[in-house]
């Protein structure tokens, strides 16, 4: 059940990640204008992540501080992809470390640092291969917005 659960999220993950990249002259039209926002993606990731955290790990209400720090740090995390450093150029191995490294308060959850740093490995390098190999915008995005909960595993 965790295991569909994390599918789900990942999907939910996937669709926010797209639309905040779909523009909001984008396609598809199905989708109202509004989700086709970068703040789809810049809220909704991080708000699906930490729903699967409290699912998998269960919310620990008195540390609800260590959440609202992640949130914000994730929020922070992906709204650059960090081409000041790249020439112009989208860096998405940073991009996806980053999202992975505003998880850090969560150490304060009783998750290890370990976890955190194999979550950011990851997740940088996924994002970052997935985007050199995958040439269309619909399926890059959605993998990158997906893979950011599929990982999760690494720290729950």
């Amino acid at each position: 059940m965790k295991f569909l659960l994390i599918l789900l999220f990942s999907c939910i993950s996937g669709f926010f990640y797209r639309c905040g990249g779909a523009g909001k002259e984008g396609k598809p039209r199905w989708i109202p204008k509004w989700l086709r926002n970068t703040k789809a993606r810049d809220l909704g990731c991080p708000l699906i992540a930490l729903i699967a955290l409290w699912f998998q790990d269960g919310f620990k209400l008195s540390y609800w501080w260590a959440y609202v720090l992640t949130f914000g740090a994730m929020f922070g995390a992906l709204t650059t992809y960090w081409d000041f450093l790249n020439k112009g150029q989208d860096n998405f191995f940073l991009h996806g470390a980053g999202i992975g490294l505003a998880t850090l308060p969560l150490i304060l959850t009783g998750i290890h640092l370990t976890q955190i740093i194999f979550y950011s490995l990851g997740l940088g390098l996924t994002m970052g291969i997935w985007s050199a190999i995958v040439d269309n915008d619909v399926w890059e995005e959605f993998g990158r917005g997906f893979f950011i909960i599929l990982l999760l595993t690494i720290i729950i």
